[in-house]
């Protein structure tokens, strides 16, 4: 039996910023179908997690969230150290497959753009990691705004196995995203229920995981709304699928 490889995965939220809407709006994107796991279907940004999110150096830059109190929130069935690097590797990916930085400086402010552009495709081409931009520029993981929210592990039968811990995340202001070109052969922001519809009509294809979290999400309009819901429930079990 192949031991699930651990893996984040981020549903990034926006409201829709058209005048008078307030619609919740999830970033979905359609995976290229010449990739091994999931070519061709839709799906959040994520990936598995790498040595640098379990390097102790690297995790002394989260701020407002250490090992301990990361394996609390995971219910303590992990050890820390991986529980946190659960948290960072979410935040790496997204950087590295939508260029959305989930950080700010030691003092509390955002990264400046210049280094959140500069630095995105060396990381992203693997040129560089996430751990030297941070280091160098002096940067902290803004572990706070990732929101726990879901757990899968994929099926035994599957030839490539992954155990995912979905978060929430609030997609900054004014930071465009760029679509990783080496994955995603399209991205957009799309409201939940107009994505199950696609997927009833057989115009995008997913995953239980993918059809189970946009199904939680449908009921809110608002993302204060959904976090705050989200806030009051038990801690996600762990499902197949």
């Amino acid at each position: 039996m192949i031991t699930p490889r651990p893996a984040s995965t981020v549903i990034l939220l926006r409201e829709n910023p058209a005048p008078g809407s307030a619609r919740l709006e999830i970033y979905l994107a359609r995976r290229k179908n010449s990739l091994k796991f999931l070519g061709g279907f839709s799906a959040f940004p994520g990936g598995a997690l790498e040595n640098q999110d379990y390097d102790a150096e690297n995790q002394k830059r989260s701020r407002g969230l250490n090992p301990e109190d990361a394996k609390k929130l995971f219910g303590g069935e992990i050890t820390g150290v991986e529980a946190l690097a659960y948290f960072l590797a979410a935040i790496r990916e997204v950087y590295e497959e939508t260029g959305v930085l989930l950080a700010l400086t030691e003092s509390g402010g955002l990264p400046r753009p210049e280094i959140v552009t500069g630095c995105h495709g060396d990381i992203r081409d693997g040129k560089m990691l996430i751990v030297e931009m941070m280091k160098k520029e002096k940067l902290l993981y803004d572990t706070p705004a990732l929101k726990y929210f879901d757990h899968w592990v994929t099926p035994e039968f599957s030839p490539i196995r992954f155990s995912a811990r979905f978060f929430l995340a609030i997609n900054p202001p004014g930071r465009p995203l760029v679509p990783c070109p080496f994955e995603f052969e399209t991205a957009e922001w799309i409201n939940p229920e107009k994505a199950l519809e696609g997927f009833e009509a057989g115009e995008i294809r997913m995953i239980p995981p993918t059809l189970h979290c946009l199904k939680r999400l449908t009921p809110f309009g608002k993302i204060q709304e959904l976090l705050d819901s989200v806030s009051r429930e038990p801690l996600p079990e762990t499902k197949s699928g």
